[in-house]
């Protein structure tokens, strides 16, 4: 009996904690508009080019910042940072003139670094 109400209540305290799908709500919206958001390690905005153009700016924005490119098409890229460190770029066609880009540095993600990647990538565009 007792363990039966205390997984009740374990149960009961999980389905309240609204968190999460809140983030995850809030993060959506913030692509939706424009901006960009960080979840789970990996940076994801929007931004007004094709795949192929994303594509074809990859390699300038990683001469940018030092990165070594090691594949890049209109559906994804790869490269290394000085450390090592895996770079993983996806890209999405949304409309004939948009696309969602995608950015995850390492495991477990860096933020700072992904931002300056898709800033990188957003210079050498064309507009």
């Amino acid at each position: 009996m007792k363990r039966t109400l205390i997984s009740l209540l374990l149960l009961l305290l999980i389905a309240t904690l609204p968190g999460c799908l809140l983030f995850v709500a809030g993060a959506a919206a913030g692509v939706a508009v424009g901006g960009y958001a960080y979840a789970d390690g990996k940076l994801t905005a929007n931004m007004d080019a094709t795949p192929d153009q994303i594509a074809a700016a990859i390699p300038l924005a990683a001469s940018d910042l030092k990165l070594t490119v090691i594949s890049v098409n209109a559906a994804e890229a790869t490269a290394r940072t000085a450390d090592d460190t895996s770079v993983k770029i996806y890209i999405k066609p949304l409309t004939p003139k948009t696309s969602r880009v995608a950015i995850r540095v390492g495991t477990f993600g860096d933020e700072n670094l992904s931002q300056a990647i898709f800033q990188a990538i957003k210079s050498h565009v064309p507009k």
